[in-house]
Parts: structure tokens; C-alpha cells; sequence
């Protein structure tokens, strides 16, 4: 399973300040299992869990890190799982998001 944006960058920032999973995940009130699967992209981030996860790291963090996970938290909150189409509907998909970054638009 892929990380999310999110699960990358608060990943790097726990190894970084020695942090855990657990310790992260109980500061949140969540379980260290779920927000592993948020990370993983198995569960929705909601505005709860990213807002949560910023006053977490906003006493430790730099603020140039704070800006990277606060665009990692958008990304992960916009973004529109895939996984659970099928074939050509997973094709369309990707050929359709190909065609807008080459800058081709919508036909």
C-alpha cells in the first residue's frame, strides 16, 4: 500500500523528533491502527485529524516544515481514491488525469 501525502510527511517528522505512532495517535484521541490507515490511505484524513496533527507539531516542527505538512494535509483531504474502481473505469481515470498534467485539458 501507498503512503499519502500526509502519511509521508508525518511519518518523516515522527522518525525525525522520535516520535511514535501510538504517541501521535493518542495525542489525536484515535487509535495508533487508524491513523496508520489514514496514512496508508485507507481511511479518509478529515479536517479533525489534520488540524490536530498541526497543533502536534507546531511546538516541534520548523515552520517550513509546518508548511510542507499543512500542503501534505490538502493533498491527502483532496484527494479522490481510485482503488475501488475496476478496469477500464481505473483507465479512464488515469488517462483522463494524464491528459490534464500534459496541460491538454478537458476535450
Amino acid at each position: 500500500m501507498k503512503l499519502t501525502d500526509f502519511g509521508l510527511c508525518t511519518r518523516k517528522l515522527r522518525l525525525e523528533y522520535g516520535l511514535t505512532l501510538r504517541e501521535m495517535a493518542a495525542v489525536l484521541s484515535i487509535s495508533s491502527p487508524y491513523l496508520s490507515s489514514i496514512e496508508l490511505g485507507e481511511r479518509k484524513l478529515t479536517e479533525k485529524i489534520a488540524d490536530g496533527t498541526m497543533n502536534y507539531f507546531s511546538s516541534k516542527a520548523t515552520p517550513q516544515q509546518l508548511s510542507e505538512l499543512r500542503i501534505a494535509c490538502d493533498k491527502t483531504i483532496n484527494s479522490v481514491p481510485v482503488s475501488m474502481l475496476k478496469g477500464d473505469d481505473r483507465n479512464l481515470v488515469a488517462a483522463f488525469a494524464r491528459r490534464l498534467s500534459d496541460g491538454h485539458g478537458i476535450p
